[in-house]
């Protein structure tokens, strides 16, 4: 049997650790919330983040191109990023995620194929680094929301006040930013 069907044969049990390895960086009200509901109108953090998980290990699993790793990153990044996560806790889950793999095999009482975990931490890894990018590109929209918002108010309350006196190509451009 091969390393990848063992992971395909404990999929379920993997990926329940490594949920509750994310949810961890939550208070435990929080927590409970987010593991225990499945509506995706009260618990829009928790659904997302346990879709995002899922497709990420199928990812592993089956392969994919990096397009396809970082959009199916996003969501839990982007929502860590919105959290005001730092970088390392925000990616922290995938790092738990090669602990878990080790875990459930230990418990299934797999010992070889040392080889094949070191291609599956390669991967990791290398998704480590496509989520920090993911991150980082987050936190750049969030303070450039910030930003244009900031311009815009000034922009409004200096014009209430009569105090511009700029074109109306300028005045196009500070209000479609």
């Amino acid at each position: 049997m091969t390393l990848k069907a063992i992971l395909k044969e404990t999929e379920k049990e993997i990926l329940e650790e490594w949920f509750d390895c994310l949810y961890t960086s939550y208070d435990p009200d929080t927590m409970w919330r987010f593991k225990n509901s499945t509506d995706l109108f009260h618990n829009p953090v928790g659904v997302n983040s346990k879709k995002a998980l899922t497709n990420i290990w199928k990812i592993l699993l089956d392969g994919g191109t990096t397009k396809e790793a970082t959009l199916a990153m996003d969501p839990v990044i982007r929502i860590r990023a919105i959290q005001k996560f730092s970088p390392s806790l925000a990616i922290s889950f995938l790092i738990e995620l090669k602990e878990v793999v080790r875990k459930v095999l230990k418990k299934k009482k797999v010992k070889e194929y040392e080889n094949e975990l070191y291609a599956l931490d390669s991967q990791i890894d290398t998704l480590q680094l496509l989520a920090f990018d993911v991150y980082t590109s987050c936190r750049e929209e969030i303070s450039q929301l910030r930003v244009d918002t900031e311009r815009k108010k000034i922009y409004s309350a200096f014009s209430r006040a009569g105090l511009l006196d700029i074109t109306d190509e300028e005045k196009a451009l500070l209000e479609d930013n």
